[in-house]
């Protein structure tokens, strides 16, 4: 039979060996927990679709194809082009192209300047624009919103690339089919927080247990409630 105190043994044990001894039932509990967390994840979270289109920054410069204009002329209009084409890259995302493109896109919701991502080829003035939704009947059209906003912006925002001394400026697709889609389930936050979750409750259920508990564990405490030296002592945990 075991022996009780009035007490418990939470605070006569190290926190590092309470975590120690109940290990296993913290990982199993977390493993469940983040399990769980996943397939809610599967059935119930919205998959993420992203169009990605590649277009070309082109423009018909005509003092660059113009006859009277030098080489150098030529090369010093390119370089100042490419300087250019970072900027390419944050205005895809401001407010006035996503203005823009809100005004020329017919279909249902609205589009998000924080849903567009930009890549570039330094050297060959060619993009890879990428919008994301978890409509995946108006994602594509909500790209080319995008571009053509885009467009729209340097008709009258232009200042900035003037500088290249070209007129119709513009982002040209080299695609003439549907943007390339794809599809992604973005769980990976559910199953963080379903582990975590796991850990906390299996952490607070061993210490609540242990707070309960009163029976006597240690040689320590049985020499201390009945005052006699303990001989031999056999450790149930």
């Amino acid at each position: 039979m075991e022996e009780r105190y009035e007490g418990t043994q939470f605070g006569n044990e190290p926190f590092f060996r309470i975590i120690y001894k109940n290990l296993f039932l913290i990982i199993i509990v977390t493993v469940i927990c983040a399990g769980i967390a996943l397939g809610i994840g599967f059935c119930f979270v919205k998959p993420v679709y992203t169009a990605s289109r590649t277009v070309i920054l082109r423009a018909s410069v005509e003092n660059v194809s113009s006859g009277s204009a030098t080489d150098s002329q030529n090369k010093n209009d390119v370089s100042l082009a490419k300087k250019l084409l970072p900027n390419v890259t944050a205005d895809l995302a401001n407010e006035r192209v996503e203005e823009y493109a809100n005004e020329t896109y017919a279909g249902e919701g609205k589009i998000d300047r924080k849903n567009v991502e930009t890549k570039y080829t330094a050297e060959s003035f060619v993009f890879v624009i990428k919008y994301s939704d978890t409509d995946d009947s108006s994602v594509n059209a909500k790209l080319d919103a995008i571009i053509n906003g885009f467009n729209n912006y340097l008709d009258v925002d232009n200042a900035d690339y003037e500088v290249i001394m070209a007129k119709n400026l513009r982002l040209v697709s080299l695609q003439n089919r549907p943007s390339d889609l794809t599809k992604k389930y973005n769980i990976a936050l559910y199953v963080v927080l379903g582990a975590a979750l796991g850990v906390a409750a299996s952490i607070a259920f061993v210490f609540i247990r242990y707070s309960l508990d009163n029976t006597v564990k240690s040689r320590e405490t049985l020499e201390s409630l009945t005052g006699a030296a303990v001989i031999s002592f056999i450790d149930k945990e």
